[in-house]
């Protein structure tokens, strides 16, 4: 049964946010972030591949073995020309040719190319106070469970972004680093990040 997660942030905790954090590394972070994204149709480049790929590792935190990674680059910069970012058929793919279920790849994948989509990561799944299927169960119904999991997180993300504190977030965000030109899903996910997760009844 199709469930919303809300986003419960209120203005009082979106201000604490910003008054915790260190600006200077988030736009260290930030401008490693516009870099990929605006180097997006060229990151096979022979010139540009092995930094791209290096900072793409570093932002997101890539830690697999060499073998993954040629998979995994060989299948985003196919995408990334296409501008294609289908979240279900990157999952589906990425566990057929690693034998991995990655879900949070899958969804940084996607999330690269279409910067209007959300990521699940650790911090964002605690304070959702969600959990990604066990390995008790088939791959074939984890791979659904996460589909699921990551629609829900799209419409209750989407949601949010149109209310008064979603607008207020955002706003916040452009005049804090009003240099840095993304989108507010991705301002809502450097806000979830910051959070270090926190469980939501």
């Amino acid at each position: 049964m199709e469930k919303i997660l809300q986003i419960r942030l209120t203005k009082a905790e979106i201000d604490a946010v910003f008054k915790k954090r260190d600006k200077e590394k988030w736009d260290k972070v930030l401008d490693v972030y516009l870099f990929l994204r605006e180097n997006l149709a060229c990151a096979d480049a022979p010139e540009i591949t092995a930094t791209y790929q290096r900072k793409f590792n570093y932002f997101y935190q890539v830690r697999r073995n060499a073998a993954w990674r040629e998979k995994f680059y060989a299948l985003y910069f196919r995408h990334a020309k296409e501008r294609r970012a289908d979240f279900a058929h990157v999952l589906n793919t990425l566990f057929k040719e690693t034998g991995k279920i990655e879900a949070s790849f899958a969804s940084k994948f996607v999330a690269m190319i279409d910067p209007d989509l959300p990521l699940i990561d650790r911090h964002v799944l605690s304070y959702l106070d969600q959990e990604l299927p066990t390995n008790r169960r088939s791959p074939e119904g984890r791979i659904a469970t996460i589909i699921e999991l990551y629609g829900n997180m799209k419409e209750g993300f989407t949601a949010f972004l149109e209310t008064d504190r979603g607008r207020y977030l955002v706003a916040r965000f452009m005049v804090e680093h009003k240099d840095k030109k993304i989108s507010p899903m991705k301002m809502l996910d450097f806000v979830l990040w910051q959070s270090g997760g926190k469980k939501k009844g």
